[in-house]
């Protein structure tokens, strides 16, 4: 209720006065916080404009009693106890708000994290990921660097409290000379209006000009930039960078703030008369008795305290800060919620593919390449149940086929069919859950082993039987078992008792949350340069029992290694965004055309005597099946 008069109260502000119309970030994050918890947010709202009213009380509790005791000192008694009471309430009642509002605000900073993930992560497509626009408002409201939402909540029932005990003050003040009250407040919000405002445009586009700097900052912590910072001995170089760059920025800021500085002193200056005028008018009135000792005991606190209505605090710099973050938020939500950005289609995917996906004169660009299509025309046929092999040059779209087939992307004309179904007319994100993608940039998570193979089916995470299944099933195994805890162990040194990977156990990793995804109901796998960090024996023991395992299941494979692709049922070649050679293994050989050229330059590699002749001692002495075969075929 309080959000929406807040909001209603934005709307109404005039133009012709901007000085009336608040920031909206405020408004913003008061919305956040009444729709984190109405109760919580109006209970302390309560308290702390009682808590505000505590000077004020204590004041005219003690003009009672020093009338009552001009009176004689019968009448004290009951002032006495009145005193007492906002004492201990003046005790108690901030410690109180402040231990409520410290839980509240850990409520209000998680609901601000969940708008943020659901803002990145609530649509199936990745071309909000990939779109400047909506970076730039993601970027920042991602940051956990910046003030937090919880320094906001914290800043608005402090705020108010504080601003309460001014408004309390000037209302004593009022009742004595209203002419006086009104000026003080005119001079304290003008002066705290002057501060707030300085301090705003001394920081004006120090959020863009600082990226550079802090990306700098960041490298230091990274262990795989760490790395290179050492062999390539240029970590002063960064820091000199990161400090010239930051240090560029910052002095700009205190230049702004200088350019102001005499200006603010000029209106504390002026502040500081008005109460010199104010207390000799409040002395002049004592001494001809208009006053008498209670109502100065009233009267000349308020002076003071009304130095609350404009005085900065951590509760000014908390709500000009703490929500400047939430309309990077609220743009990122209204970017994302574009029609360009949605998905289509609401029809059960379940258990397709039956008979084949095609892929029906597609073509593609990415929106930061217009004018360079990837695909043009793409026709593609990719059977159910059986398993395909898509080769290509560095470039020629292999893994942006991979995503378009999981609606990772829509293509930009053609359309892709499921069983004879647009691909657009099913329900993106139960799509997606039918195709098991491990890709070979594949995400290594900083979890426990049973953690990074059970995401591929998340709802069997707890399910060891079908782990140990999946693991078996990509010969890792033998890796698990042989980890310190097992499948409790996490796969990072960053935690105690963690262990770090090699890439070829991580290689086994990904494809056993490929195959356990596969296990939990995906109909089809696609392994994008599955074995990148396996040698070569490896690899062929891995693909000697890889037709077995998925034995029913729509394959799809992408790989650079011809020792994988030549046991595929099929073979397509990409090139210029089409497909220009299918067929089998032995097929593709005998056309003798671009497959077979470029399967005959890898076996160069182990058939040192040449395309067509046995392959040398020195790699058939190493025994290695795919040095073997790849002689033998070219035999």
């Amino acid at each position: 209720m309080v959000a929406r008069r807040f909001e209603a109260m934005e709307d109404r502000a005039p133009e012709r006065i901007p000085w009336l119309k608040p920031r909206r970030s405020t408004f913003l994050g008061l919305n956040l916080i009444w729709g984190s918890g109405p109760l919580m947010a109006n209970s302390l709202l309560a308290m702390s404009i009682a808590e505000g009213l505590l000077p004020a009380s204590f004041a005219l509790v003690s003009g009672w009693l020093v009338a009552r005791a001009r009176a004689g000192a019968q009448g004290v008694i009951g002032p006495l106890v009145a005193m007492g009471v906002v004492l201990v309430i003046s005790e108690a009642l901030p410690s109180l708000r402040g231990a409520l509002v410290e839980s509240f605000q850990h409520r209000v900073s998680g609901r601000r994290r969940e708008r943020v993930i659901a803002t990145a992560q609530g649509i199936a497509s990745l071309a909000h990921l990939e779109n400047p626009e909506v970076l730039d408002s993601l970027r920042p409201a991602a940051r956990t660097d910046w003030p937090d939402t919880g320094a906001f909540t914290t800043a608005v029932f402090g705020y108010t409290s504080t601003r309460v005990v001014g408004l309390a003050s000037a209302a004593l003040l009022w009742s004595f000379r209203w002419w006086l009250a009104l000026a003080l407040v005119a001079l304290w919000w003008w002066f705290g209006h002057v501060l707030r405002q300085t301090q705003s445009d001394a920081w004006g586009d120090t959020f863009e000009r600082m990226r550079r700097p802090e990306h700098l900052r960041h490298l230091v912590f990274e262990a795989t930039a760490a790395k290179e910072i050492r062999i390539f001995g240029f970590g002063h170089w960064l820091i000199e960078q990161f400090s010239a760059g930051w240090y560029d920025v910052m002095r700009d800021v205190w230049r702004r703030r200088r350019a102001v500085r005499y200006k603010q002193i000029g209106i504390l200056v002026a502040v500081l008369l008005a109460h010199v005028a104010v207390f000799y008018v409040i002395v002049q009135a004592a001494r001809t008795g208009e006053l008498k000792a209670e109502h100065l005991v009233v009267i000349a606190p308020s002076v003071l305290g009304m130095a609350r209505l404009g005085v900065p605090d951590e509760y000014t710099m908390g709500l000009a800060s703490g929500a400047a973050v939430l309309p990077h938020i609220e743009k990122a939500e209204e970017l994302v919620a574009q029609p360009r950005f949605a998905s289509s289609g609401t029809q059960s995917p379940e258990a397709m593919p039956r008979d084949a996906v095609r892929f029906e004169k597609v073509a593609f660009n990415y929106a930061s390449r217009p004018d360079e299509p990837l695909y043009q025309d793409l026709d593609l046929v990719i059977p159910a149940g059986k398993s395909l092999a898509i080769v290509g040059a560095n470039g020629a779209g292999k893994t942006t086929l991979v995503k378009l087939l999981a609606r990772l992307y829509e293509p930009t004309s053609g359309r892709i069919t499921v069983d004879g179904i647009p691909l657009t007319d099913l329900d993106a994100m139960a799509w997606q859950r039918r195709v098991a993608a491990i890709f070979q940039d594949f995400t290594k998570y900083y979890l426990s082993a049973a953690e990074n193979v059970g995401y591929g089916a998340v709802e069997h995470v707890n399910d060891r039987g079908r782990l140990e299944a999946a693991a078996e099933r990509a010969g890792a195994s033998a890796l698990v078992s042989g980890l310190r805890n097992g499948w409790d162990t996490i796969l990072t040194r960053r935690y105690d008792g963690g262990i770090d990977l090699s890439g070829g156990e991580w290689q086994r990793i990904g494809l056993s949350r490929a195959l356990f995804a596969v296990g939990g109901g995906a109909g089809i796998l696609v392994l994008d340069e599955p074995t990148a960090n396996l040698d070569v024996r490896s690899e062929v023991d891995l693909f000697d029992r890889f037709l077995e395992v998925t034995k029913g299941t729509t394959t799809v494979l992408i790989s650079h290694r011809f020792s994988t692709v030549r046991r595929a049922d099929r073979i397509v070649v990409l090139d210029k965004g089409r497909v220009v050679e299918e067929g089998t293994h032995d097929e593709l050989l005998d056309v003798d055309g671009m497959y077979a050229s470029s399967f005959r330059l890898q076996a160069d590699r182990y058939d040192q005597a040449g395309v067509g002749g046995a392959p040398s001692s020195a790699v058939a002495g190493l025994g290695c099946p795919a040095a073997e075969e790849i002689g033998a075929s070219n035999g």
